[in-house]
């Protein structure tokens, strides 16, 4: 064949650059080494309404009085005078009401509870003695005689809504208390060498060891 005669035109074989823009596809290549990193397309992150801080919305708006959280609030209490508590609303007894001092002070010189002014102040000093159980008034209280009595006492008036007492123990029921005060009068921790606690006591003063003579009479 004459090397100058034309190649018929079914004989041409088109030749595609593989890097041309036409042929990048339209979808996701799962593979991303098939192809140039500059045809790497880069999908940005869907984008997310910008909304104000929730401590900026009206239901989290803090008062001087409240302290709100969505729909709740918390009602702050301050000491108005000695002893007297006020959310702004309500009054509230503590231990520092000179009323109690008082009461607590009477009942440690005579070894014997006053009357009490009401029972609000009852309560009030019956909690703040609960762990002391080296206070003689402690025993005045919660001794085996009186625990019950006491409890009852305490439970009307520290659940009571809304509240009466402020105090450093957070009683929430008879039973539990009970059984918190059974461990404090453990054999261990009694004050058997203090004098008043025998006069408070009389059913855990310590019997007088019986000597040979009256064991041989009850023989």
């Amino acid at each position: 064949m004459d090397q100058d005669q034309p190649v018929a035109s079914s004989s041409f074989v088109t030749i595609v650059d593989p890097c041309e823009p036409k042929c990048i596809p339209s979808y996701p290549i799962s593979d991303l080494r098939s192809s140039p990193p500059w045809q790497h397309r880069v999908i940005p992150p869907p984008t997310v309404a910008s909304q104000p801080p929730q401590s900026m919305t009206s239901s989290n708006t803090i008062s001087s009085t409240d302290v709100h959280y969505n729909k709740y609030s918390i009602p702050i209490w301050r000491e108005i005078e000695l002893g007297v508590w006020s959310d702004g609303t309500d009054r509230a007894l503590s231990a520092a009401y000179p009323a109690v001092q008082d009461f607590l002070a009477t009942a440690r010189k005579t070894l014997s509870l006053p009357l009490p002014p009401s029972e609000v102040v009852f309560v009030i000093a019956a909690l703040e003695v609960f762990y002391a159980w080296n206070d003689p008034v402690h025993w005045m209280f919660w001794s085996d005689e009186k625990k019950n009595t006491t409890a009852a006492v305490v439970n009307r008036i520290a659940l009571r809504k809304p509240q009466l007492i402020r105090s450093k123990v957070s009683w929430n029921g008879e039973a539990e208390y009970l059984f918190i005060l059974s461990g404090l009068h453990g054999s261990s921790s009694l004050p058997v060498d203090k004098d008043w606690f025998h006069i408070l006591n009389p059913a855990k003063a310590p019997t007088a060891p019986m000597n040979l003579r009256k064991r041989k009479t009850q023989k």
